[in-house]
């Protein structure tokens, strides 16, 4: 299986795995390859280091589906994976197709999965930041692009009943 090791100064080592065929096969064996107990974005050492520090040994802030193992993880998916199926899509097609027109491309797939989950437009902003927040680690085209995005007030919440 063609795996590369990334060994970045200031970082825990990273497994690089190319090919589709191989992420599948990944995928199928949580046991071999498990990530409950590491983090699974490329963050700083220190950073890491910290969270553990403060969070008991684990760099998890939040109970996230991309962080969780089977059987957890098969459970949480298959509650939601219907709402992602073909003829269930279909019926945002009209609205995907206005998204697109108004969207950065760049924005295009979040925007999809906040209308289906009944997200307001009002929103889109926070919840691009709460997304690259999550996934974007160090990414420095991340850190220029947060000072221009206007945050959500202090005291909103997006705890409101989805559709």
């Amino acid at each position: 299986m063609p795996i590369g090791l990334a060994e970045i100064d200031g970082y825990d080592p990273l497994w690089l795995i190319s090919k589709h065929a191989y992420i599948r096969e990944v995928f199928k064996d949580a046991n071999l390859f498990h990530s409950a107990d590491v983090n699974i974005m490329l963050h700083p050492r220190a950073g890491d280091d910290y969270l553990r520090g403060l969070l008991g040994g684990t760099t998890k802030v939040q109970r996230k589906l991309s962080y969780m193992e089977p059987p957890e993880h098969t459970q949480v998916r298959n509650a939601i994976a219907g709402a992602f199926q073909p003829t269930e899509i279909r019926k945002f097609e009209r609205r995907f197709r206005e998204i697109a027109k108004e969207a950065l491309s760049r924005d295009y797939p979040l925007h999809v999965v906040l209308e289906m989950l009944g997200i307001p437009q009002s929103d889109y902003g926070y919840m691009l930041i709460v997304t690259q927040d999550t996934f974007g680690g160090d990414d420095p085209d991340w850190h220029r692009l947060v000072r221009t995005v206007e945050f959500v007030p202090e005291g909103k919440r997006l705890d409101r009943q989805l559709r």
